[in-house]
C-alpha cells in the first residue's frame, strides 16, 4: 500500500471513529443483539424487548407481512412475527432498521432522496439477486445493500452544505458519485461505511462483505466473495434505476448472465423488473416518501435507445467517420478544481478540529444555525431548558436542522394565514400537518410572582424551547399571553406527541429567579391530519388544537392532549 493509499485511509478512518462516538445505535437495538447472541433467552424476553420500542416493533411487523417475505397469511402479533423470522433474521433487520436518527437530520429533500432510493434498490436488489441466482441465504446480502452507504450521511453530517450541492451536481450530471469522491477525496464513502459499522460491532460478515479496501490486504473467503461480487451487481441495478443512468445496462445483463450460469432463473429485465416493484412496496412498509422517478417501462426504452446509439457510434467509428463529442469548458473545470479543493480543506480541518465529537451542532454547516436558537436575555428570568439526565438516547427528541429558507416561503400573517399556508403545502405534498399549543397552568398565579414587565419571558421560554427541537420547515409563533403555536408539517401525530411530552419536562425543569421551589406546569393540545382534503379547512386543526389544550390545562396541565381529524 502506497503512502498516500494509507493516509487515505487513515483519515477515513479517523472520520469513522468521530462519526462512531456522536452517533451511537439505540439502546434497545443494542439489548435485542444481546438477547439474540445468548443462548437462553426466550421468546417473551424478546418480545418484550421489542416492545419497548413501538417504531421498531411497527417496522418488523410491516416487513414480515410484506412481498419480502410474503407469509401465508398475514401476522398481526408481534410474538408471531419474531417466531416466523427466526433469531438471525431478527438480528439483521435490527441493525438494519436501528440507524440513529442523529444521521439523517440536517440532510436536504434531494439529496435524502437520492440516499433512500438508492439504499432500497441496492438492498432489494442483493436480496433478490442472491434469492433468484444463486439460491443462498439472502439476509446478509439484503443488510449489507442497506448499510454500504451510512458513510454518505457522515460525509454530508461533517462537511455540511458545500458537500451536499457537489452531491447535488453528481445527480444532476448522471455521473458516479463513488469516482467523484474518489477524485476529491481519495477514497469514497463507503470505505466510511465499513469502518463505521466496525466500529458499531456490526457482524463481521457484514463488514468483510462492504469492505473492499480491506480486501487488497488480505484474503476472503469464496462466501463473502460470491455476495460482494452480488453487491456489485445490485449497485449496478442502483445505478439504473435509482440514478437513471441507463448506460449502465449493457453491464447489467453481462452481470446477471454470469450469475446466472447454467441455473434457470429469470431474465436480466424481469429480474430488473421485479426489484423496481419490491422497492416501491419497502419504501411504503418503512413510511419513506421518495422522490418520483423515472417508470420502469421509461428506464427500459432510454436503456435501449442508449445501447442503440452506442452501437451507431462504434459503427460509424468503424467506417472511418468522425464525432464529436462535448467538452467541458474550461470555466467550468477550474471551477470544479476548486470546489474539491475546497471540500477536501473541509475534511481535513474537520479531523483535525476536536469541536465536532463534543455536540452534532459543532460540525461544518451546522455551528452557525444550531447556535443561540434558545438563548434568553443576559439576566435571564427562566433557566435554559434540559433533557433529564436519566432519559435514553431513543427518549430524547431528534435534533433536525429546520430549513428556515422554506418556512420564509411558507409564511403568512398571522396563525390562521400561516396554518393554511403550512396545509395547502402538505396537501401538495401528500403528508400530513400538526398543530401544537403550549401553554401554562394558572397563568394569574405566574402573573403574581414573576410581574408584569418580566410576564414575556414566560412565552419566550415556550418558544425558545419548540425552536430548539428543529423540526424541519415548521413554524412556531406566540399564542395568547404566555402560550405558543407550533405548525409542525410533515409530522405524524406520534411524532408531535413525543414533541409535546418533551416542552412539558422542559418547563417542569425550568426555575423563576427568587422562586426556586415553584413547580411550573405546562399543558399541550394537538390536532393532527393526515394529506390534509382539497377542501379542508385550517380552522379545524386550530379549534380542535385548542380543544385539546383546553382539556389538559383543565387536568391541572403536565399531560398532552392529541386528536387526529378525519
Amino acid at each position: 500500500m502506497s503512502r498516500t493509499e494509507v493516509s487515505h485511509n487513515n483519515a477515513a478512518e479517523r472520520l469513522a471513529a468521530l462519526a462512531g462516538n456522536l452517533y451511537t445505535l439505540p439502546a434497545v437495538a443494542l439489548e435485542i443483539l444481546n438477547l439474540v447472541d445468548r443462548a437462553d433467552t426466550d421468546a417473551v424476553a424478546l418480545r418484550r424487548c421489542v416492545e419497548k420500542d413501538p417504531a421498531l416493533a411497527a417496522k418488523i411487523l410491516r416487513v414480515v407481512n410484506s412481498s419480502l417475505y410474503g407469509p401465508g397469511q398475514p401476522i398481526g402479533d408481534l410474538g408471531q412475527a419474531l417466531a416466523f423470522l427466526g433469531a438471525k433474521p431478527l438480528k439483521l433487520l435490527v441493525l438494519g432498521f436501528s440507524l440513529p436518527t442523529r444521521m439523517f437530520q440536517g440532510i436536504e429533500a434531494k439529496v435524502l432522496g437520492y440516499y433512500w432510493r438508492h439504499t432500497l434498490t441496492k438492498a432489494i436488489a442483493a436480496r433478490e439477486l442472491a434469492e433468484q441466482l444463486i439460491r443462498t441465504s439472502s439476509e446478509e446480502c439484503f443488510l449489507a445493500g442497506l448499510l454500504q452507504d451510512i458513510g454518505l450521511l457522515v460525509f454530508v453530517q461533517s462537511l455540511g452544505t458545500p458537500f451536499q450541492r457537489f452531491v447535488e451536481k453528481v445527480i444532476d450530471r448522471q455521473e458516479d458519485l463513488y469516482a467523484r469522491e474518489q477524485e476529491v477525496f481519495g477514497f469514497d464513502h463507503r470505505l466510511i461505511s465499513a469502518k463505521l459499522l466496525r466500529h458499531w460491532g456490526m457482524p463481521s460478515v457484514i463488514v468483510e462483505i462492504i469492505d473492499e479496501w480491506e480486501s487488497k490486504k488480505t484474503s476472503i473467503g469464496a462466501s463473502v466473495a460470491q455476495r460482494r461480487r452480488l453487491l456489485s451487481a445490485a449497485e449496478v441495478a442502483a445505478q439504473i434505476l435509482a440514478d437513471e443512468r441507463p448506460e449502465e445496462w449493457a453491464r447489467w445483463e453481462q452481470i446477471v448472465g454470469q450469475l446466472r450460469a447454467r441455473k434457470i432463473g429469470l431474465t436480466p429485465e424481469e429480474l430488473l423488473r421485479e426489484i423496481h416493484q419490491k422497492v416501491g412496496q419497502l419504501a411504503e412498509v418503512l413510511s419513506l416518501r421518495l422522490p418520483p422517478g423515472q417508470s420502469y417501462e421509461t428506464i427500459v426504452a432510454m436503456a435501449h435507445e442508449k445501447l442503440a446509439k452506442v452501437s451507431e457510434e462504434v459503427a460509424g467509428l468503424m467506417l472511418g467517420q468522425s464525432h464529436s463529442k462535448e467538452v467541458a469548458s474550461s470555466d467550468r473545470d477550474s471551477q470544479e478544481h476548486k470546489e474539491a479543493e475546497e471540500l477536501h480543506r473541509t475534511l481535513m480541518s474537520c479531523l483535525e478540529s476536536p469541536s465536532w465529537t463534543q455536540s452534532p451542532c459543532t460540525g461544518p454547516g451546522l455551528a452557525e444555525e444550531c447556535s443561540g436558537t434558545s438563548r434568553l436575555q443576559e439576566e435571564p428570568l427562566l433557566a435554559r431548558p434540559r433533557v433529564e439526565q436519566g432519559m435514553t438516547g431513543r427518549d430524547r427528541l431528534p435534533r433536525i436542522r429546520t430549513d428556515r429558507e422554506s418556512s420564509a416561503k411558507l409564511a403568512d400573517p398571522g396563525l390562521l394565514g400561516q396554518l393554511r399556508a403550512i396545509v395547502a403545502y402538505c396537501r401538495a405534498k401528500r403528508c400530513g400537518v400538526s398543530l401544537l399549543l403550549a401553554d401554562y397552568h394558572d397563568v394569574s398565579s405566574l402573573l403574581l410572582l414573576v410581574g408584569k414587565d418580566r410576564f414575556s419571558q414566560l412565552q419566550q421560554f415556550l418558544v425558545a424551547s419548540c425552536v430548539s427541537l428543529e423540526h424541519p420547515d415548521s413554524i412556531c409563533c406566540p399564542y395568547g399571553d404566555t402560550g405558543c403555536a407550533w405548525i409542525l408539517p410533515d409530522c405524524e401525530r406520534e411524532t408531535a406527541v413525543l414533541y409535546g411530552h418533551q416542552l412539558i419536562e422542559a418547563v417542569k425543569n425550568l426555575r423563576l429567579t427568587g422562586q426556586s421551589n415553584l413547580a411550573v406546569v405546562a399543558g399541550v393540545g394537538i390536532a393532527f391530519v393526515a394529506a390534509p382534503a382539497p377542501n379542508f379547512p385550517a380552522e379545524d386543526l386550530l379549534s380542535a388544537a385548542q380543544r385539546c389544550l383546553f382539556g389538559s390545562l383543565a387536568s391541572a396541565g403536565g399531560v398532552v392532549k392529541s386528536i387526529e381529524i378525519y
